[in-house]
């Protein structure tokens, strides 16, 4: 049995439309072959373009105050701390995240992965300018 990873995503011809900030790019899809070819297109010359997406520039500086040193400051000052410290790790989680996605897009490309390419831009597909439709079509025989 095919895992998840290996099942086609594509089992008869589909248009791939990028839903892009100036204009719908439009690719036939017969098979995966053609999506992840689409895909790894399309994520190398958003990379190559260099305002899609960007390695993250700068790691978020830690507060003043660890959480241990937390419960040892005066109770006015406990909350504020604990806040700084709590919107620290936020960020810095959201940085983590973005250098992983930054990573993941070098590697795709790099490699020639489609099907991570297209992992990626199913991942973005939410994103401003970034979503896309997998649309059937009809032939008339």
């Amino acid at each position: 049995m095919a895992t998840r990873e290996q099942r086609p995503i594509i089992r008869e011809p589909h248009v791939l439309v990028f839903k892009e900030k100036h204009g719908d790019r439009y690719f036939h899809v017969p098979d995966d072959a053609a999506l992840f070819a689409a895909a790894l297109s399309v994520l190398t010359e958003r990379k190559k373009e260099g305002y899609w997406y960007y390695k993250p520039e700068k790691k978020p500086e830690p507060p003043d105050v660890t959480e241990e040193q937390v419960a040892t400051l005066p109770k006015s000052v406990q909350v504020n701390a604990t806040v700084k410290i709590r919107a620290y790790k936020d960020a810095l989680r959201r940085y983590e995240e973005e250098v992983e996605d930054f990573e993941e897009i070098e590697r795709a490309v790099r490699e020639k992965d489609g099907r991570a390419a297209w992992q990626i831009l199913s991942d973005h597909g939410d994103g401003e300018y970034e979503g896309y439709d997998l649309e059937r079509y009809e032939k008339v025989s």
